[in-house]
């Protein structure tokens, strides 16, 4: 996960496949540790698109 503002690294999740669960896990530590941010600019990805992430906020 990038800040699009500066291009600062703010997390990595690497595997084959990432559940949104998982997705939203990170985000939350993100969160935690930056504040929540105005806006998030996603891919279209399965797990970025799934009802967990839409409505875990």
């Amino acid at each position: 996960m990038l800040d699009d503002c500066n291009r600062e690294g703010l997390g990595i999740e690497v595997d084959f496949s990432l559940p949104a669960e998982r997705v939203v896990r990170t985000l939350n530590q993100i969160i935690e540790w930056r504040g929540k941010p105005k806006d998030i600019r996603v891919d279209n990805g399965p797990e970025y698109i799934s009802g967990t992430l839409m409505y875990s906020g």
